[in-house]
Protein backbone atom coordinates (compact mmCIF):
# COMPACT_ATOMS: atom_id res chain seq x y z
CA UNK A 1 0.00 0.00 0.00
CA UNK A 2 2.99 2.60 0.22
CA UNK A 3 2.49 3.00 -3.00
CA UNK A 4 -0.95 4.63 -2.57
CA UNK A 5 0.69 7.63 -0.99
CA UNK A 6 4.86 8.89 -1.25
CA UNK A 7 3.81 10.09 2.76
CA UNK A 8 4.09 6.80 3.79
CA UNK A 9 7.01 5.50 1.83
CA UNK A 10 8.96 7.03 4.34
CA UNK A 11 7.51 5.16 7.33
CA UNK A 12 8.14 2.06 6.12
CA UNK A 13 11.61 2.15 5.30
CA UNK A 14 12.36 3.37 8.31
CA UNK A 15 10.25 -0.07 9.99
CA UNK A 16 12.62 -1.50 8.32
CA UNK A 17 15.66 -0.01 9.38
CA UNK A 18 16.95 0.49 5.78
CA UNK A 19 17.03 4.24 6.41
CA UNK A 20 19.52 6.40 8.26
CA UNK A 21 17.06 7.03 10.76
CA UNK A 22 15.49 4.63 13.41
CA UNK A 23 13.31 5.09 16.24
CA UNK A 24 14.32 3.14 19.02
CA UNK A 25 11.71 4.54 22.00
CA UNK A 26 7.68 4.96 21.38
CA UNK A 27 8.08 8.86 22.07
CA UNK A 28 10.36 8.87 19.03
CA UNK A 29 7.91 6.82 16.96
CA UNK A 30 5.08 9.15 18.08
CA UNK A 31 6.98 12.28 16.39
CA UNK A 32 7.88 9.62 13.19
CA UNK A 33 3.97 9.13 13.08
CA UNK A 34 2.43 12.61 13.37
CA UNK A 35 4.94 13.89 11.01
CA UNK A 36 3.63 11.63 8.42
CA UNK A 37 0.12 12.10 9.56
CA UNK A 38 0.27 15.94 9.36
CA UNK A 39 2.08 15.66 5.90
CA UNK A 40 -1.27 13.36 5.18
CA UNK A 41 -3.82 15.93 6.78
CA UNK A 42 -2.54 19.04 7.46
CA UNK A 43 -0.89 19.90 10.78
CA UNK A 44 -2.30 18.95 14.42
CA UNK A 45 -4.74 21.40 16.48
CA UNK A 46 -1.99 23.15 18.32
CA UNK A 47 -4.85 24.13 21.62
CA UNK A 48 -3.61 20.40 22.57
CA UNK A 49 -0.66 18.85 24.87
CA UNK A 50 0.23 15.63 23.98
CA UNK A 51 1.79 14.27 27.01
CA UNK A 52 2.47 10.97 26.40
CA UNK A 53 2.09 7.46 25.85
CA UNK A 54 0.70 5.45 28.76
CA UNK A 55 0.41 1.28 28.92
CA UNK A 56 -2.66 0.71 30.48
CA UNK A 57 -3.33 -2.23 32.76
CA UNK A 58 -6.91 -3.22 31.68
CA UNK A 59 -7.71 -6.67 28.91
CA UNK A 60 -10.72 -5.77 27.83
CA UNK A 61 -10.37 -1.90 27.06
CA UNK A 62 -9.11 -0.72 23.51
CA UNK A 63 -5.96 1.44 22.87
CA UNK A 64 -7.02 5.50 23.21
CA UNK A 65 -6.41 8.81 23.41
CA UNK A 66 -7.77 9.82 26.49
CA UNK A 67 -8.10 13.19 27.97
CA UNK A 68 -7.09 13.97 32.19
CA UNK A 69 -8.20 16.20 34.23
CA UNK A 70 -4.87 18.06 34.44
CA UNK A 71 -5.46 21.08 32.33
CA UNK A 72 -9.00 23.46 33.06
CA UNK A 73 -10.03 23.23 29.49
CA UNK A 74 -9.50 19.44 28.55
CA UNK A 75 -6.91 20.73 26.47
CA UNK A 76 -4.20 17.88 27.39
CA UNK A 77 -4.52 14.00 25.57
CA UNK A 78 -2.52 11.19 26.36
CA UNK A 79 -2.08 8.10 24.86
CA UNK A 80 -3.24 4.79 26.06
CA UNK A 81 -1.85 1.47 24.66
CA UNK A 82 -2.68 -1.84 25.75
CA UNK A 83 -0.30 -2.98 28.57
CA UNK A 84 0.34 -6.42 26.92
CA UNK A 85 2.22 -4.56 23.94
CA UNK A 86 4.58 -3.68 26.11
CA UNK A 87 6.45 -6.02 25.42
CA UNK A 88 6.17 -6.74 22.24
CA UNK A 89 7.44 -3.17 20.11
CA UNK A 90 5.80 -4.19 16.73
CA UNK A 91 2.43 -4.24 18.47
CA UNK A 92 3.11 -1.08 20.14
CA UNK A 93 4.06 0.60 17.30
CA UNK A 94 0.70 -0.70 15.25
CA UNK A 95 -1.38 0.41 18.12
CA UNK A 96 0.16 3.69 18.46
CA UNK A 97 0.27 4.44 14.66
CA UNK A 98 -3.59 4.51 14.68
CA UNK A 99 -4.35 6.79 17.84
CA UNK A 100 -1.99 9.33 16.19
CA UNK A 101 -4.38 10.26 13.47
CA UNK A 102 -6.79 10.98 16.49
CA UNK A 103 -3.94 13.41 17.87
CA UNK A 104 -4.51 15.57 14.58
CA UNK A 105 -8.18 17.17 15.74
CA UNK A 106 -8.37 15.64 19.55
CA UNK A 107 -12.33 15.64 20.50
CA UNK A 108 -13.77 13.37 23.10
CA UNK A 109 -16.78 10.81 21.95
CA UNK A 110 -17.24 8.89 18.79
CA UNK A 111 -15.03 9.66 15.86
CA UNK A 112 -16.49 9.06 11.60
CA UNK A 113 -16.02 6.25 9.81
CA UNK A 114 -14.16 8.25 7.56
CA UNK A 115 -11.09 8.89 10.66
CA UNK A 116 -11.51 5.55 12.00
CA UNK A 117 -11.03 3.74 8.06
CA UNK A 118 -7.87 6.51 8.10
CA UNK A 119 -6.46 5.56 11.11
CA UNK A 120 -6.91 2.01 10.05
CA UNK A 121 -5.53 2.39 7.04
CA UNK A 122 -2.56 4.72 8.90
CA UNK A 123 -1.70 1.64 11.07
CA UNK A 124 -1.74 -0.65 8.31
CA UNK A 125 0.28 1.07 5.95
CA UNK A 126 3.18 2.84 8.21
CA UNK A 127 3.56 -0.40 9.65
CA UNK A 128 5.11 -3.96 8.58
CA UNK A 129 3.02 -6.04 10.37
CA UNK A 130 -0.87 -6.19 11.17
CA UNK A 131 -2.79 -7.54 14.19
CA UNK A 132 -6.40 -6.95 12.64
CA UNK A 133 -7.89 -10.60 11.42
CA UNK A 134 -9.62 -8.27 8.10
CA UNK A 135 -13.13 -8.58 9.65
CA UNK A 136 -15.26 -6.21 12.04
CA UNK A 137 -16.18 -2.24 12.00
CA UNK A 138 -12.29 -1.12 11.39
CA UNK A 139 -11.81 -3.16 8.68
CA UNK A 140 -14.92 -2.13 7.22
CA UNK A 141 -13.89 1.29 7.65
CA UNK A 142 -10.54 0.97 6.39
CA UNK A 143 -12.05 -0.75 3.32
CA UNK A 144 -14.10 2.36 2.38
CA UNK A 145 -11.58 4.25 2.47
CA UNK A 146 -8.98 2.46 1.10
CA UNK A 147 -9.64 3.00 -2.69
CA UNK A 148 -9.87 6.92 -2.45
CA UNK A 149 -7.02 7.25 0.63
CA UNK A 150 -5.30 9.74 -1.57
CA UNK A 151 -7.92 11.86 -2.66
CA UNK A 152 -10.04 11.63 0.82
CA UNK A 153 -6.44 12.74 2.67
CA UNK A 154 -6.23 15.73 0.25
CA UNK A 155 -10.09 16.72 0.95
CA UNK A 156 -9.33 16.57 4.40
CA UNK A 157 -5.77 18.90 4.14
CA UNK A 158 -8.01 21.25 2.05
CA UNK A 159 -10.53 22.13 4.71
CA UNK A 160 -8.31 21.78 7.64
CA UNK A 161 -5.89 24.05 6.46
CA UNK A 162 -8.20 26.62 3.97
CA UNK A 163 -11.41 26.03 5.93
CA UNK A 164 -10.07 25.50 9.29
CA UNK A 165 -12.90 22.62 10.04
CA UNK A 166 -11.94 19.86 12.45
CA UNK A 167 -12.32 16.57 11.15
CA UNK A 168 -15.29 16.28 12.83
CA UNK A 169 -16.90 19.04 11.48
CA UNK A 170 -16.09 17.80 7.73
CA UNK A 171 -19.63 17.24 6.46
CA UNK A 172 -20.83 15.28 3.02
CA UNK A 173 -21.59 18.12 1.47
CA UNK A 174 -17.65 19.38 1.96
CA UNK A 175 -16.55 15.81 0.44
CA UNK A 176 -18.87 16.19 -2.54
CA UNK A 177 -18.51 18.93 -3.15
CA UNK A 178 -14.60 18.89 -3.26
CA UNK A 179 -14.89 15.26 -5.12
CA UNK A 180 -17.84 15.39 -7.15
CA UNK A 181 -17.50 12.18 -8.70
CA UNK A 182 -18.22 11.02 -5.00
CA UNK A 183 -22.49 9.92 -4.42
CA UNK A 184 -23.89 11.19 -1.81
CA UNK A 185 -24.52 8.31 0.35
CA UNK A 186 -20.37 7.48 0.15
CA UNK A 187 -20.30 10.72 1.84
CA UNK A 188 -22.40 10.15 4.55
CA UNK A 189 -21.04 6.94 4.72
CA UNK A 190 -17.74 8.56 5.57
CA UNK A 191 -18.90 11.08 7.75
CA UNK A 192 -21.31 8.71 9.75
CA UNK A 193 -20.42 7.81 13.46
CA UNK A 194 -18.41 5.16 13.67
CA UNK A 195 -20.75 3.71 16.10
CA UNK A 196 -22.56 2.92 12.96
CA UNK A 197 -20.54 0.37 11.60
CA UNK A 198 -20.51 -1.76 14.97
Amino acid sequence: MAADGQFVTRLVMQEGATSRFEPRTFTRWLGVFLSDIEAMLGPRDPAFTVLGIEFVDTCHEMPKTWFPDTHPHGKHVIVHLNRSAMQDGARARWQLAHECVHLIDPAQGVASVMEEGIATWFQNTATTRSFHNGSGPYAEAERLVSPVIRELCDTIRFFRTQNRLHLDDIAPAHLQNHNPNWSGDFCRALTEPFSALK
